[in-house]
């Protein structure tokens, strides 16, 4: 059947396009669906930085994705009134190979 399929930079800047459009509109829900049951969404404060023994922006699981986003969807947070606006850059996006051949 072929060997393992290549991601190709085009296709992963067309991904994160979709993301950022998908919370553009805040459809947290079809945001939420583009992540696997074992994701870890991470923003380090520092690019070297080990999330499990320094502090993060941001070190969330998919549980806390899905309390985030529905604590977005049907709580009132005063710290979103008005809405947060957002603003995204797209840019030199790479696609590294990571060795393996699943």
């Amino acid at each position: 059947m072929g060997g393992p399929m290549k991601l190709l930079r085009t296709d992963a800047e067309n991904f994160l396009y979709h993301e950022a459009r998908l919370l553009d509109e805040r459809d947290y829900v079809a945001w939420l669906e583009l992540f696997t049951d074992d994701a870890i969404y991470w923003l380090p404060m520092d690019e070297n930085a080990d999330p499990e023994l320094e502090s993060s922006i941001l070190y969330d699981d998919i549980e806390t994705l899905r309390m985030r986003v529905h604590q977005l969807m049907h709580k009132p947070h005063f710290a979103q009134i008005p809405p947060s606006r957002t603003v995204h850059a797209v840019s030199n996006v790479e696609v590294a190979t990571t060795g393996r051949e699943d």
